[in-house]
């Protein structure tokens, strides 16, 4: 699958502040909507060009709050 075969997704992905996910998130970002969800230890995100995009929503909580990743995984594909 390449990112030109995602368009139009609501996409949740986790651990999303590093480094490899901000190079995703540049792929994803323009045509679908990107749901963050990290704990930002290690956080190149913030600075970055993406924090601020309108069609990117960050959550900032950890993994391993199991009921808070259901909730927040709602409508994304």
């Amino acid at each position: 699958m390449t990112t030109r075969s995602v368009l139009n997704k609501c996409v949740f992905m986790t651990g999303d502040a590093g480094f490899i996910a901000n190079r995703i998130i540049s792929r994803l970002v323009d045509s679908n909507q990107i749901l963050v969800y990290d704990n930002f230890r290690r956080d190149t995100l913030s600075n970055s060009e993406f924090p601020n995009h309108a069609s990117l929503k960050i959550i900032k909580c950890d993994v391993l709050d199991y009921e808070k990743v259901l909730e927040s995984m709602n409508g994304a594909n």
